[in-house]
């Protein structure tokens, strides 16, 4: 048996056999099949909070996000996570998955522009990143990597804004 951190694998003798246990980037100790159950569940789902239908007169946002809190992790595209996200809708159960595709490419992007999915990320309150450590420091060091890249792509400008949210 193994846990992942990283691209590291380390041995650990406690697990149940049938399943590897894994180390999420905001560490939580889960097993691969946990992890499996996570992505195919919805944020209604994994909340187990259930919201009533929208309003009469619901905005086209309010919509979106009570639609898009049904759709399974996995399921969700880049646009749907970043307007979750940049409405701090699901934020713990969706930074697992945003920080994968912004390792996979850090300009992955929703309907606006390349770059977006990093720039909401980069949004989120100080006070989610002081209880998720180690997501921070993944998603720090996925900026560091990418710097030269962000800035030829956003511009000086934008990618000072979105250190300085980081620092």
């Amino acid at each position: 048996m193994s846990i992942v951190r990283g691209a590291n694998i380390y041995p650990i003798s406690h697990t149940n056999k049938k399943y590897k246990r894994i180390k999420n980037t905001h560490g939580t100790s889960f097993t691969n099949f946990e992890k499996l159950q996570m992505e195919t569940r919805s944020l209604e789902q994994l909340e187990k909070d259930i919201w009533k239908e929208p309003s009469e007169f619901p905005s086209d946002l309010v919509e979106k996000c009570h639609r898009y809190r049904k759709i399974s992790i996995a399921e969700l595209t880049n646009e749907q996570i970043r307007l979750l996200i940049s409405q701090q809708i699901g934020m713990e159960h969706l930074i697992g998955t945003v920080l994968a595709r912004l390792q996979l490419n850090v300009l992955s992007e929703g309907d606006y522009y390349e770059g977006d999915l990093l720039v909401a990320t980069s949004k989120l309150p100080i006070e989610f990143w002081k209880e998720n450590q180690t997501a921070y420091r993944t998603f720090k060091g996925i900026v560091d990597k990418n710097s030269e890249l962000i800035k030829a792509q956003l511009g000086e400008k934008e990618f000072n804004k979105l250190i300085n949210k980081i620092v």
